[in-house]
């Protein structure tokens, strides 16, 4: 187990936006345990963070996706009213606050939009792999129908536009890669400053089943991770948080995808103080406690239709180790909260025609070319 780090924590008034997310209770619950005053900030009407009761406030702002001024324009507003000390952005809202970062009147967790968008392009991305010389899979602009090939939107997320079959007419409009399918074992990390934790945890490409949740013991693995994190970080000059997503396949370990924002994996840190994580002066420590509690907090996917149901024994086998995710006995609301999100997402998807991962985060979305 690492030694961890347990510094001063100066109290901070936390303005968290996008706080529908599932993680959101959690992040809330330990901002609030080291005595941060925390908001919430979402453009639907209900999430899982909104009705946390360690929050003290819940506001409701416009869509950046749709109304980027107006958007922006009322977190500032929230951060002067309310003398926000700094801002963590818990979605692709994050990129446009990127973008007015400069008149921001606090801090925000968040790097420069230019270091963002290299990363969050799988075009681009790919391109950083090959300057760098990490194994990545050869990705061009969707052209034509290939064999063997991955399609999806240069700035898809969470796999929801994502087929090895897409419809030919959606494909030629400048806005989808092809990139060669790799078979193997999905695998995932989350970096926050030197710290870093590697997981599986999700679909791959709508292709692979998905797994258990469990951290990675294979020592030569997570280096190897390490190494290539560091040296995308190190090359591209950026100094944020970051997903990766790679593929461990026969002939050795590829690179697939960057998220350059927070992602799930922070909640497997298991870490003492999650702020002191992201402000890179504080040390995770060992997430063998956090296994089972990840994949109960995946259960809960399961049940607002994010997780495949061939697995649902997995997730049962689980529940007994669940503790303070969305369903805390002691902060019982976000958990009727989530049913009542998954409800408006449901009917933002019929009325949209879209998947309801995609409802999910259809009014965060970052750079669609629409």
């Amino acid at each position: 187990m690492q030694k961890v780090r347990r510094e001063q924590t100066k109290k901070m008034r936390i303005l968290l936006t996008a706080s529908r997310a599932l993680i959101a209770p959690e992040i809330i619950r330990n901002f609030a345990k080291h005595g941060h005053e925390v908001i919430t900030a979402d453009s639907m009407r209900f999430g899982a963070g909104n009705s946390c009761s360690k929050r003290i406030k819940h506001i409701r702002v416009p869509s950046c996706r749709f109304h980027e001024n107006a958007f922006v324009d009322a977190i500032k507003d929230i951060a002067k009213k309310e003398r926000v000390e700094s801002i963590v952005p818990l979605g692709e809202e994050g990129y446009y606050l990127a973008k007015h970062k400069n008149e921001l009147p606090c801090g925000c967790f968040v790097e420069e939009i230019e270091k963002i968008e290299r990363l969050h392009n799988k075009l681009s991305f790919y391109n950083v792999c090959l300057d760098f010389g990490i194994k990545t899979p050869h990705t061009e602009i969707a052209k034509y129908m290939g064999k063997n090939k991955i399609y999806k939107r240069i700035h898809s997320r969470c796999g929801e536009s994502t087929s090895m079959n897409p419809r030919s007419r959606d494909l030629f409009d400048g806005q989808w890669i092809a990139q060669d399918f790799i078979d193997g074992v999905p695998v995932s990390c989350f970096s926050a400053g030197e710290n870093l934790v590697v997981y599986k945890a999700k679909f791959y490409n709508k292709i692979s089943p998905f797994s258990n949740i469990y951290d990675v013991d294979d020592t030569g693995l997570k280096d190897e991770i390490r190494v290539m994190v560091n040296k995308i970080k190190s090359g591209t000059k950026y100094n944020g948080v970051m997903g990766l997503d790679f593929v461990l396949a026969d002939d050795g370990l590829y690179c697939i995808e960057c998220n350059p924002r927070i992602t799930t994996g922070l909640l497997l840190m298991n870490a003492y103080d999650l702020l002191g994580i992201l402000q890179n002066r504080a040390e995770a420590i060992d997430t063998k406690g956090k296994n089972l509690k990840f994949a109960g907090y995946m259960f809960w996917q399961f049940l607002t239709g994010e997780v495949n149901f061939k697995n649902i024994k997995d997730y049962f086998s689980a529940m007994g180790n669940f503790k303070e995710s969305v369903a805390d006995i002691r902060d019982i609301k976000p958990f009727f909260a989530s049913y009542m999100m998954n409800l408006e997402w449901m009917l933002l998807a019929f009325k949209k025609k879209i998947n309801i991962r995609e409802a999910a985060v259809y009014d965060l979305q970052y750079n669609q070319g629409q």
